[in-house]
């Protein structure tokens, strides 16, 4: 499979003369090592979060630090139940069984490209990630989450991430991998 992604990734992304195999394989390895050191019973594959990352262009770092504040890469919250690790389409006023169903998701895995097309698409458009940190609202003005500290704690595991990981050189190496 993981020849498979990587050639896929260099085919359908257009990957920079920069990004090697060896690139994809090493963010991989990074988000992989995290996940089992933070969350050691989440089901979220390192392979997918890194295919979906590059694919849309989405800092690996601000995916895990959502991933991480929102559910504990979902084995807290309603995402044990939803496998909506960044809780997409769930709201204060919703119950787990009414997010279930209006995601659908039967694993979390299902719920990486939903959430990077929602992040991408409504949130990071005409942004830096640091910028959407700094106001975490989509292009409409209205919040990603209710709690009125979500974006200090947004960069409190960003930095953490960043310090614990290789993943800012490596992503930023690769000249950002780019599907535009």
């Amino acid at each position: 499979m993981r020849k498979w992604l990587i050639a896929v990734l260099f085919w359908a992304c257009a990957i920079p003369a920069a990004a090697t195999p060896r690139s994809a394989e090493q963010i991989e390895k990074e988000i992989k090592d995290y996940l089992h050191q933070h969350a050691p019973k989440s089901q979220l594959s390192a392979e997918r979060v890194t295919y979906y990352a590059i694919k849309h262009d989405i800092d690996p770092i601000l995916i895990l630090a959502q991933g991480h504040i929102e559910s504990h890469f979902g084995t807290k919250g309603s995402a044990k139940r939803t496998y909506s690790v960044w809780n997409v389409g769930a709201y204060e006023s919703r119950s787990t069984t009414q997010i279930r169903r209006s995601v659908g998701y039967k694993n979390v895995n299902e719920s990486i490209e939903p959430y990077c097309l929602l992040l991408k698409k409504n949130y990071l458009k005409g942004k830096t990630v640091k910028q959407l940190m700094n106001n975490f609202v989509n292009k409409s003005g209205k919040r990603y989450a209710s709690s009125p500290n979500y974006e200090k704690q947004l960069q409190a595991k960003y930095a953490y991430i960043k310090k614990k990981t290789k993943l800012y050189n490596l992503w930023y190496q690769i000249g950002r991998a780019s599907c535009r």
